[in-house]
């Protein structure tokens, strides 16, 4: 394999495999994320299984997770925010977007906040969160026209009698 699935920019030897391999850990909880998307790839549930936090191991379903990453074309990974989870950190979220084609071919934008935490030196992925949803403020260009103020249409009326009427 030339480039990493993991799109890091480095080839697959120099990035994932390594860690995927249990011969590097990852250092950070970035370099895990990545690495996790890269074992969804290529097809390496045992990683995604030890990598898992072991208090939530259980609830991990493998054959579901395997037959989700076979029936899918993985298309990419992007990591939009690291919070903390670097190498002297011991907990950290990662915030990306996975994009892949599922068995029917549509394209699907997997969004997710990944909180990972670290144990003996070892980080884990604890559980996968929705993006907070960033709402846009609406801020008036005019100031508020009251229902006893002068109507804007220059009628000389309150505007409840006038053209708050149409």
């Amino acid at each position: 394999m030339s480039d990493c699935p993991c799109q890091s920019g480095a080839s697959y030897n120099d990035c994932c495999e390594s860690i995927i391999s249990g011969k590097n850990k990852a250092e950070t909880a970035d370099k895990l994320m990545r690495a996790r998307y890269t074992a969804h790839v290529i097809d390496e549930m045992d990683f995604i299984l030890a990598t898992h936090h072991p208090e939530t191991r259980a609830e991990f379903d493998v054959a579901a997770a395997a037959d989700w990453a076979r029936n899918s074309t993985w298309l990419g990974l992007s990591i939009k925010n690291v919070e903390q989870g670097q190498a002297d950190d011991e907990q950290g979220e990662v915030e990306f977007i996975a994009n892949y084609k599922d068995k029917t071919g549509t394209t699907i934008s997997h969004h997710e906040n990944s909180l990972f935490e670290k144990q003996n030196g070892d980080w884990y992925f604890r559980d996968g969160v929705p993006p907070e949803v960033q709402v846009q403020q609406v801020r008036r260009e005019e100031p508020k026209v009251g229902r006893n103020d002068p109507c804007s249409c220059g009628s000389g009326k309150k505007y409840k009698k006038c053209c708050a009427l149409n």
